[in-house]
């Protein structure tokens, strides 16, 4: 059946089919929407998501903690080594929360299993437990005093669950008893801990800082 309409002081014809059968769509030439997953619009013309740049993110953290937990300085004892990953993975707390954190903290260290599993639990665990410490301080206290006061908390917790491990742990795979570890604790375990997690510490607050005047000069346009 053929018909006629008026729109806007024109005149057109429709031939046996609804007006929206003549609504431009696919295969008509004009260009459609891009829809992401869930079937939104996108409208991001090809560049990454909040989500994508996310979980980018997090893997290039997870391969510098990875690298950085190969950087082993001795100290002490031979058994007791620092390195620098746990800077990494506190920065991660604070950028992504404690869930993402913990991540690629196990990631991380997941090569060290293969030829030190009880100081690879170690490490794992200690880190952590600072990181949940700094997640609760940092939503007790927003802003930077949660920074700094989980920081504080989370070095606490970290000295303290390391200890704990290396009484219970190092009779395992060392030749030493609960009563040789516990003799170094004072001497040997409680300052290489205390030295460890404060330039951790000191390292996190040195990425923080220059990050904020970054974005600050960022925003200024220089």
């Amino acid at each position: 059946m053929t018909m006629l309409f008026a729109r806007k002081g024109r005149w057109r014809m429709a031939i046996g089919q609804p007006r929206e059968a003549h609504a431009k769509g696919p295969g008509t030439g004009a260009p459609e929407a891009r829809r992401d997953a869930s079937g939104a619009p996108d409208g991001n013309d090809g560049a990454p998501t909040a989500a994508q740049r996310r979980v980018v993110s997090l893997c290039l953290l997870a391969g510098l903690v990875m690298a950085l937990s190969f950087v082993e300085i001795p100290a002490f004892v031979p058994w007791l080594k620092y390195d620098p990953s746990g800077a990494v993975s506190l920065l991660a707390t604070i950028a992504f929360g404690p869930v993402p954190a913990v991540a690629i903290t196990v990631v991380g260290w997941l090569p060290h299993l293969f030829f030190d599993p009880f100081g690879t639990l170690i490490a794992i665990v200690t880190m952590a437990c600072a990181i949940a410490a700094l997640a609760g301080a940092r939503r007790l206290l927003p802003g930077r005093p949660g920074t700094l006061v989980g920081l504080g908390v989370a070095s606490v917790v970290f000295v303290a669950v390391a200890l704990l491990l290396n009484v219970l742990i190092t009779p395992l795979y060392n030749a030493m008893t609960v009563q040789g570890v516990l003799a170094l604790v004072v001497p040997v375990l409680l300052p290489f801990n205390l030295v460890k997690v404060g330039l951790c510490d000191a390292i996190t607050l040195a990425l923080l800082v220059a990050r904020r005047r970054l974005a600050t000069r960022t925003s200024d346009g220089r």
